[in-house]
């Protein structure tokens, strides 16, 4: 890590301000699609379907995907198969 106050201090403000255009994708994604952005990536990524050359695609490959772990994977898509 680098010891520049000045870069530390750019870092801290470019993540504070990823952490407010991901709350608003939240807010507006739950708002007008009763999604959140995790569902919303995960159904995205499954309409898609099957991949191209290799059959269905497989639980791991949708936790790399949505960047879940695969157990919050399996949580995710059990929720949402209700």
């Amino acid at each position: 890590m680098s010891d520049d106050p000045a870069m530390i201090e750019r870092w801290i403000a470019m993540a504070a301000v990823h952490r407010r255009i991901e709350a608003r994708i939240e807010q507006d994604l739950r708002r007008q699609v009763g999604l959140g952005s995790r569902e919303f990536c995960a159904l995205s990524v499954l309409r898609r379907g099957t991949r191209t050359d290799k059959g269905p695609l497989h639980l791991g490959e949708l936790a790399v995907a949505v960047g879940l772990s695969p157990s919050a994977t399996s949580r995710l898509v059990a929720r949402l198969e209700v």
